[in-house]
């Protein structure tokens, strides 16, 4: 975007709004609560972080036992998903946060970046 033109108005954005509660919702819950919980479950962090991810996750029914017996028995490629999560993808939702909010174009490459790891780590990987 060049300087002197103004970002178009959240409110006509809508598409950019689903992704801000996308994004907000893998920030706070997703990369730093599941994802350092599961860390922490393969002994992968010293102790579990506190204020406790942990009894989060054991409450949670969608989480639960289900995940974490996953990830102690974790095939190579869940483990780097999750430290992917973690070192990757959590600065880049709060870039992306920041800048799909304000309507920023610098962000276009990161996200095609972001969508093609997501791919990869998500549904192509996976599957072979």
């Amino acid at each position: 975007m060049h300087p002197f033109v103004s970002p178009i108005p959240l409110k006509r954005r809508p598409f950019d709004m689903v992704l801000l509660g996308f994004f907000g919702i893998n920030l706070l819950l997703v990369t730093y609560v599941i994802s350092l919980e599961q860390m922490s479950s393969r002994r992968l962090l010293p102790m579990p972080p506190r204020p406790g991810p942990r009894s989060f996750c054991c409450h949670h029914p969608l989480v639960g036992e289900d995940v974490r017996s996953l990830a102690v028995g974790a095939a190579a490629w869940y483990r780097a998903t999750i430290w992917l999560d973690v070192l990757v993808f959590g600065p880049y939702y709060a870039t992306a946060l920041y800048a799909f909010g304000r309507g920023r174009d610098w962000i276009r490459i990161p996200s095609v970046i972001w969508a093609s790891i997501m791919y990869h780590q998500c549904v192509h990987h996976p599957l072979r």
